[in-house]
């Protein structure tokens, strides 16, 4: 009974949904068919009423067919916000072209139906080719604004950024999405759109997103919210992370600390954000200042040139180990699995376990992540996840942990990985800003 198992409800709304209007359909073509066959004559009734049912039967069985096979192949997902503001406001200009020319058409068609012009059946097949045929043209626009049919990439644009506790916890990320536009001159050229996102760690729930552009760079979580500064526009503002609305503009925050009045760069590099309440910058003046967040003090001294030196090598130092501990798991790692390809330490706490990923062959285009034991040299499992570096992003994955659980972000996909047996909870995918 597979063949059958389309028309039978599930967990999935969408299909749910789509099973529904079509049952309501056909049903409603079998009244209109068999009213009809009620009016006609005995004869008629016997040599046309079964054929035209097992027609009808048969056509909405291969065109529903048709559509859950769309449905499967994820085609559908297009016509759904996605949180990409400018996709999303094609699809709701799409959307709205729709709804107004299906309303012209029926006040239009209500008034022949009064009259006796047209019938109720013809004025809603009518309404319907509209659709199908707006949905086609529709589908055809996605293409060609938003790439929702060609190898759309998106890649990991800053640093994961975790805020809130608890069943709260949340993963604020800035997003690349890269979509092709074409060759010039044997070149293949992109279009780029960034946008802010943030997820919830307990379910992979996104929970708001927000329009970024190219220059906006994240600095950081602070007692105000999530510090951004725009060197093209020349602002700062701080977001508040619940809701992805500024909680402060730059000109709110300056009032506070008039030293920093017309003083402020907008370079990222410019700017270490070493805890909530203790921000370090380089002015316009050529001085180096410490801010004291919650207390809004501000004091100058060339020592704190060495702070911003140290964050470029804080970066660098993603696992939070000494140095000393940190070389010695990079030399144990590398003595006691030398035959993986491309090996690396993506986490570790201590000397006894780390996360490695790796490649199992030289073209291959997923990464393989391992929990391993440094100190009886085993693996306890691997997993493997989608990945790839294109080089146009500083941050090809992320790694974080939270609870007992690892979230790795690649090639676009958050995936939620226990720690102590490597099970998938669930992979949420940027693209399309939900659980796969």
């Amino acid at each position: 009974m597979n063949f059958l198992s389309s028309w039978i409800y599930n967990k999935d709304i969408t299909h749910n949904v789509v099973l529904t209007v079509l049952y309501g359909w056909v049903l409603f073509r079998i009244c209109i068919l068999t009213y009809k066959n009620i009016k006609n004559t005995a004869e008629e009734r016997k040599h046309y009423y079964f054929r035209k049912l097992f027609l009808l039967l048969m056509m909405y069985f291969f065109l529903g067919e048709l559509i859950f096979l769309l449905l499967r192949k994820r085609f559908f997902i297009n016509w759904l916000p996605s949180g990409w503001f400018m996709q999303d406001i094609v699809l709701y200009i799409i959307y709205s072209v729709m709804v107004v020319s299906c309303l012209l058409f029926l006040i239009k068609g209500i008034k022949k139906i009064l009259k006796r012009e047209k019938s109720i059946g013809g004025t809603i097949w009518t309404v319907i080719m509209i659709l199908f045929s707006e949905f086609l043209i529709g589908s055809f626009a996605l293409i060609v604004f938003n790439g929702a049919l060609s190898s759309v990439r998106v890649e990991l644009e800053s640093p994961t950024i975790i805020v809130g506790e608890g069943n709260e916890t949340l993963a604020i990320n800035k997003m690349r999405m890269v979509l092709p536009n074409g060759v010039e001159n044997g070149i293949t050229t992109n279009v780029v759109k960034f946008t802010l996102v943030a997820v919830n760690l307990k379910d992979g729930k996104k929970c708001w997103t927000r329009l970024s552009g190219w220059q906006e760079y994240v600095i950081g979580e602070s007692v105000n919210g999530i510090m951004t500064i725009d060197n093209k526009k020349k602002t700062l503002n701080f977001i508040n992370p619940k809701t992805g609305k500024i909680n402060i503009t730059e000109k709110e925050w300056v009032k506070k600390l008039p030293e920093l009045k017309d003083n402020l760069s907008y370079n990222e590099n410019d700017y270490d954000l070493v805890s909530e309440d203790e921000l370090y910058l380089y002015a316009l003046d050529g001085k180096y200042y410490k801010v004291d967040m919650v207390n809004n003090i501000v004091t100058e001294s060339p020592d704190y040139k060495n702070a911003l030196s140290d964050k470029f090598s804080n970066s660098r130092n993603t696992i939070k180990l000494s140095e000393e501990d940190l070389q010695w798991v990079q030399q144990a790692g590398t003595d006691y699995y030398s035959d993986m390809l491309d090996m690396s330490i993506l986490w570790a706490e201590d000397r006894n376990s780390a996360l490695i990923a790796y490649h199992e062959k030289r073209n291959d285009e997923n990464l393989s992540i391992s929990m391993v034991s440094l100190n009886q040299r085993s693996i306890k499992w691997t997993k493997t996840i989608e990945y790839k570096n294109t080089g146009m992003s500083k941050n090809a994955i992320s790694i974080s942990k939270q609870e007992g659980w690892f979230y790795i972000i690649s090639n676009g996909n958050l995936y939620k990985i226990s720690q102590d047996e490597g099970n998938i909870d669930y992979v949420y995918q940027y693209r399309w800003n939900k659980v796969k």
